[in-house]
């Protein structure tokens, strides 16, 4: 789990208002930071928390012990000015996954074949920016703070791989303990998705229903349909593996061919080749039943396999 955003709104004239007035000028736990916003022409306002969850858990995966202790630490905080954790919503919860990676560029390399769209998000270009060391405070995009990624976009989620050490330095900052060679995967839920998800399902808000780690492995475990979670082979050892399976004649040829057009146009082209969705989808079945990822390894890389480092 990465980053965290609560959200409460504040009557200015309400009854909490001096507990609320003591949180904010109260110093923060560790990784966390609050601050509050008046809404025009209201008389209310919107009290804001974000929590960084690597930073006051300074791990690399979050477990349920890790969970457990940070739901601890900000109860307690929240507890000494006699506020509960449920007079926050959440209003946005990042889900993570981070691996150490050897060679991050070839995996990212990789994965430029990934499709253009997949599960109603867009692929789109993504900046990092480094706006402390040029001066720019209007967010305008920097040319060269772009960083090798694979991002996805709708309005309401995102999700994408990266190299965060490389993000940190394309903002010119130190990378962190727990950052160095790591490479990670990310699905943001924005505030628009969990407002979805409360009003066609039920699920509410609250900690309790999205800081869990089984919400965290369904929303990374849907990303398969846009990063396969098979290991990565050249195309001629994938090849050799197709032929050595059990499959007919006809099958193995079109596996072959699947894989010769992944590696010229993209995964996005071989969903375009097949008028029969179900066809698409029983030979992405196939190579998930051989282990083999349909997305293969440049021959420039002189590589045969790669285990694939994202999460499964």
């Amino acid at each position: 789990m990465d980053t965290i955003t609560l959200c409460h709104v504040s009557d200015n004239n309400g009854i909490w208002d001096a507990n609320y007035a003591a949180l904010l000028v109260a110093q923060p736990p560790a990784g966390c930071c609050i601050w509050t916003k008046k809404l025009s022409g209201l008389a209310v306002a919107c009290i804001w928390i974000k929590i960084n969850c690597h930073d006051v858990l300074r791990n690399l995966n979050t477990t349920q012990e890790d969970i457990d202790q940070l739901t601890e630490i900000i109860r307690d905080w929240l507890g000494k000015y006699d506020i509960a954790m449920d007079d926050f919503h959440v209003n946005r919860v990042d889900y993570d996954y981070n691996t150490i990676c050897q060679a991050p560029e070839i995996i990212l390399d990789i994965l430029q074949q990934t499709p253009e769209r997949a599960m109603r998000m867009d692929r789109t270009v993504y900046y990092h920016y480094s706006n402390i060391s040029t001066g720019n405070t209007d967010n305008t995009e920097i040319e060269d703070a772009r960083v090798q990624t694979v991002y996805y976009a709708c309005k309401s989620r995102h999700a994408q791989v990266y190299d965060k050490e490389a993000e940190r330095d394309a903002k010119h900052r130190q990378p962190k303990e727990w950052e160095f060679g790591v490479l990670r995967q990310v699905v943001q839920c924005h505030h628009a998705h969990i407002k979805h998800m409360k009003r066609y399902y039920g699920l509410l808000p609250s900690w309790d229903n999205w800081i869990t780690l089984q919400m965290q492995e369904m929303y990374l475990r849907n990303t398969e349909a846009m990063f396969p979670h098979e290991d990565f082979y050249s195309i001629l050892v994938a090849k050799n593996i197709v032929n050595a399976s059990p499959y007919g004649s006809a099958k193995k040829r079109k596996l072959c061919e699947d894989l010769e057009l992944v590696a010229s146009s993209g995964l996005f082209s071989l969903k375009q080749a097949y008028k029969s969705t179900n066809t698409y989808k029983d030979h992405l079945k196939c190579f998930e039943e051989l282990g083999i990822n349909p997305m293969t390894i440049p021959e420039k890389y002189g590589i045969d396999h790669l285990e694939n480092p994202l999460f499964r």
